[in-house]
């Protein structure tokens, strides 16, 4: 997604985080057939930027795959290319990071390798002001970054 400044206009995109959003209902324990039929469904219905978990960077419970929504789940999937594909980071998980580039870099393949294109990342308005390190990072490797507050 591209960063609208004050007086210009820009397209409306439409971002459905459905998949996601549910998963705290079953730990984001999903059929694999399910997410793919999900990702198929999104496209048929023209929906721009489809959130399709979150990418956790460390849990000592047991959580299903769009907890992580790694790379090589997102690879076993086809997804159409009009889809633009999202995950979802939590600030608290970044910043309780001892230096977040490094967990970042091992949680994300540069961009060019990833079917994903936009992180965006889950903050209170006290978490924001840490978050600079790991917006830069994600950005270096080629992602576009959005917080959600």
């Amino acid at each position: 997604m591209k960063p609208v400044t004050a007086g210009a206009s820009a397209p409306v995109q439409i971002l459905d985080c459905t998949l996601r959003d549910g998963g705290y209902y079953n730990d984001w324990d999903y059929a694999f057939d399910l997410v793919a039929r999900y990702v198929d469904a999104m496209a048929a219905a023209r929906i721009d930027v489809c959130e399709l978990g979150f990418r956790t960077l460390a849990t000592d419970k047991y959580l299903g795959a769009t907890a992580f929504t790694t790379d090589e789940f997102i690879d076993a999937m086809n997804v159409p290319a009009s889809l633009q594909l999202a995950v979802m980071l939590n600030a608290k998980e970044i910043n309780a990071a001892a230096d977040p580039r490094v967990i970042l870099r091992r949680h994300f393949a540069p961009r060019s390798r990833s079917k994903a294109s936009l992180e965006r990342i889950a903050a209170t308005v006290n978490e924001v002001d840490a978050l600079g390190p790991a917006i830069d990072e994600l950005r270096d490797l080629g992602y576009d970054v959005a917080l959600n507050l």
